[in-house]
This record gives structure tokens, sequence and C-alpha cells, in this order.
């Protein structure tokens, strides 16, 4: 799929938001460190300038950046669920806590594994993992709860890029269809697209058996139990309906074709799936008139 301008401004624009959160972070912690050092005077001046202490965390945020593909799949997942429930939430703040303590506890084993000491869980717990705690911990829970947000914007604009495109195609495959269906059909078999709610619905004629009012709505019964509302006015189809559509009263129109007896009794049609359709006074004449045309006795 073709990503249209807006959809691009809108991916450049998250890029360009999450690098600079990222470099806001490294930036504030290096300002953080530097500020520690110089007041406490635990390293030599030259340790202390922003350039150098940036370099000595870099591999630290490389560690942090790993874990992020994680975020994407939990909430690309979510998303294509198509569920965002409290649940939800709770559990990826759950999964943003568990992204933190294991960064930390790497960049805790590697820093010690670097500084050439005896390896030993015991101060590898007790020494590194508390110290970086407290040092990457606040601005790690910040980097990894922003990269959430912006996770979730990004891949949710995806999806609603998606979900328009497909809406888009299906009502692009609508329209051949119904010049197709149009262009096949003649008097005596035709197709109806008519809107329902944010949809369009392609329905052939020769399956409907019969079409009601309905307050405000009409209704288009395709079966005894399948039936579409649309706000189209009964006057409106019938002059769209072809000759075998009889407005048999103020409320409803029969697909004739449709109709397995006339009790002339009752005055009622009754329907091949067994529904009765009552016959007003007025239009009785002209339910006679057709059965005459297509010489039915």
């Amino acid at each position: 799929m073709n990503d249209s301008p807006t959809n691009s401004v809108t991916k450049r624009t998250t890029l360009i938001v999450f690098v600079l959160i990222i470099l806001s972070m490294v930036i504030f912690e290096a300002f953080q460190q530097q500020y520690y050092m110089r007041r406490f005077q635990v390293v030599a001046e030259d340790q202390i300038q922003l350039f150098k202490i940036i370099k000595r965390q870099t591999h630290k945020w490389f560690i942090w950046f790993l874990f992020l593909p994680v975020l994407v799949y939990i909430i690309k997942r979510k998303l294509k669920a198509d569920r965002w429930h409290l649940f939800d939430f709770i559990h990826l703040l759950v999964i943003n806590l568990i992204l933190i303590i294991a960064s930390i506890f790497v960049i805790s084993a590697v820093q010690f594994i670097f500084s050439g000491a005896t390896f030993s869980f015991s101060k590898l717990f007790n020494e590194y993992f508390p110290f970086f705690t407290f040092q990457k911990g606040p601005i790690f829970i910040f980097g990894y709860l922003a990269s959430s947000i912006i996770i979730y914007y990004y891949l949710s604009s995806n999806l609603l890029q998606v979900k328009v495109q497909d809406l888009l195609s299906l009502k692009s495959i609508n329209n051949e269809l119904y010049k197709k269906l149009s262009a096949a059909n003649d008097k005596t078999s035709k197709v109806l697209n008519i809107k329902i709610g944010n949809k369009r619905k392609i329905i052939s004629t020769e399956d409907i058996f019969w079409i009601e009012a309905d307050d405000y709505c009409t209704r288009i019964h395709i079966t005894s139990s399948i039936a579409y509302s649309t706000r189209n006015s009964l006057k409106s189809f019938e002059e769209e309906l072809n000759d075998s559509f009889v407005r048999v009263h103020r409320g409803a129109i029969v697909n004739m074709t449709k109709v397995k007896e006339l009790n002339l009794g009752t005055s009622k049609l009754i329907l091949e799936n067994d529904i009765e359709i009552p016959i007003s006074r007025r239009k009785l004449k002209t339910v006679k008139e057709f059965y005459k045309t297509i010489k039915v006795i």
C-alpha cells in the first residue's frame, strides 16, 4: 500500500518526536551526572566533560533501545485484536516494568563484567543492580512510558490508514459490481444500491420478497429472518423497481414473483416463505389486474 501524503507526514512527525525525546533524555541524564560528579568530586575534572559522559552512557542506552521491539510487538498485537480495556493498560504497564528491570539487569551485568572484577551473583545483585536501579530507573521509566505512547499513536495511525484504504477499496469494488450488475440486468432483473448506516448494500431485486414502511425507515425483506433498514421511501422504491413489484397497500410493496397464493376471501397475498401480506381495498384491483396480465388464474 502506498502511503498518502498525510500518512507520510504523520510518520515523519512521530519519528522526529521520538528521536527528540530520546536525545532529551540522554542529554538530561548527562547533565545530571555532570552536576553530581562536579558537586561531589567523584572523578577527575577531565572526565566530567559532557561529551565524554554521553559517550560512556551510549552502550547503556543501546541496551535500553534493544528492548523496545517487545513494546512494539505487544501494542501491535493488542491493536490488531481491536481491544483496549483497563486490563490491557495494566498489562502494558506491567510489561514496561519488566522491560525496565530487564534492561537495568543487563546493564548491571555488562558493567560488572567489563569492570574486571571476579563475577559473583551476590555482588551483582547487592551492588551493581541497586546502583543502576537508582541511577537509570527514573529516566528509563519515563523513556519506556513515552515510547509506549508514541508507538501506540504511530501504530494506531497506520492501522486506521489501512482500514480507510480497505473501506475505499470496498467502496470501489461495490461501485464496479453495481455498474456491472446494472448493465447486465434488464427490466425484469435489477439491483438496488442502498445506504445502510455508514455502508452501502447491493441487493438483487430477485432476492426481495417484500418491502414495508417502518416509521421513518423502510425495511427490505430478503427472507423471513433477514431484512435491511434504509431511509429510502416506499415511493422511491415504487418508481425504481420493475413491474414485478406491486404496491398492495400504503405500507407495503410485494415482489409478485414470490407470491404463491392470492386469497380473495381474506384479501391477502401469501408469499413463498408463508408471510401473509394484507391487500388494501383500493389496491385489490391492481393486484387482480397483475394476475390477468400474466394470465394466472
